[in-house]
């Protein structure tokens, strides 16, 4: 039988949030040296900075490496930010 399984996990429980430290991270898994990251501003926990964005990034996804961030920007109203970041396996 295939699928997935979807599990509900607490913000406080989850490193996506950096157990409940700041919103929503969701992370790619990294490709020809670029990390996109995108932060979902839903509940209010806060604005992650770059480095806890990378966290999310590496213990998420698993990208490893040297990042530099290369863009930041807000849309949807506020709602979202992306993070464009440049480097990776050093």
């Amino acid at each position: 039988m295939s699928g997935h399984f979807n599990a509900l996990v607490r913000d406080h429980d989850s490193v996506v949030t950096g157990f409940g430290r700041h919103d929503r991270v969701m992370a790619t898994i990294a490709k020809c040296g670029e990390l996109y990251c995108r932060v979902d501003h839903v509940h209010g926990l806060g604005m992650p900075t770059n480095a806890e964005v990378l966290a999310v990034a590496r213990k998420d996804q698993g990208n490893r490496g040297r990042w530099r961030l290369t863009s930041k920007e807000t849309w949807n109203g506020g709602r979202c930010t992306d993070f464009h970041f440049h480097g990776g396996n050093s």
